[in-house]
């Protein structure tokens, strides 16, 4: 019998964010339309009330965009974005989703047997497409990390319990339709025999 549980009662973990991560989520907004260029971003006390961080931490993911040239400081009027964040092969966002993931798994950020995090909250923190966070999921998901329940989402797996066995989907072995012909012929000859062979022991021809 399976041990997966059907249905998990605690909803996803919130992800430790660091300034890092924040960094992450508004470059994949700026590639993705949700702010754009020559627009300014949301203040910083008001992406800080959103996130549930400290305005230091959200400054430090400002400050971390201005540095590379995504966003631009107006003096007086705030962060603007300057331009579209430099694009990372999907190998490379693969590796770095898939990464990120695999650490907070294994050190219980997604505790086991809870819903692991919606599709849409991953894109928008990571800033990938769509087929890169499928991939990696499908790698997760091949490695143990998690398991998919039709219609529901993913749940999370102990790496270390036993794994489910998938269900035997295949149908069972049709009877051959000449088979059952050459019984039913089986059946009717028998009682021509039988009449033969009594026929045979009267002294009755047949003929």
């Amino acid at each position: 019998m399976s041990s997966i549980p059907q249905a998990p009662t605690s909803e996803p973990a919130r992800w430790p964010a660091t300034d890092e991560v924040i960094t992450d989520a508004l470059r994949g907004r700026i590639l993705h339309g949700a702010y754009a260029i020559t627009r300014p971003l949301p203040d910083t006390a008001r992406l800080a009330a959103e996130f549930g961080l400290p305005k230091e931490v959200i400054a430090t993911a400002l400050r971390a965009l201005a540095n590379e040239g995504t966003v631009c400081d107006v003096p007086g009027q705030g962060m603007f974005v300057a331009r579209l964040p430099r694009l990372e092969s999907a190998e490379a966002a693969a590796e770095r989703v898939e990464t990120i993931l695999r650490t907070r798994l294994e050190h219980g950020v997604y505790p086991v047997s809870t819903w692991f995090p919606a599709q849409a909250r991953l894109l928008d923190e990571f800033g990938v497409t769509l087929y890169v966070l499928l991939n990696v999921i499908a790698k997760l998901v091949d490695g143990g990390l998690l398991s998919t329940v039709t219609s529901r989402g993913r749940i999370v797996l102990d790496p270390q319990g036993p794994r489910p066995r998938p269900k035997d989907t295949r149908r069972p072995p049709r009877r051959s339709r000449s088979g059952t012909s050459a019984a039913r012929s089986k059946r009717a000859r028998i009682p021509c025999t039988h009449r033969f062979r009594r026929g045979r022991a009267s002294g009755r021809s047949t003929g």
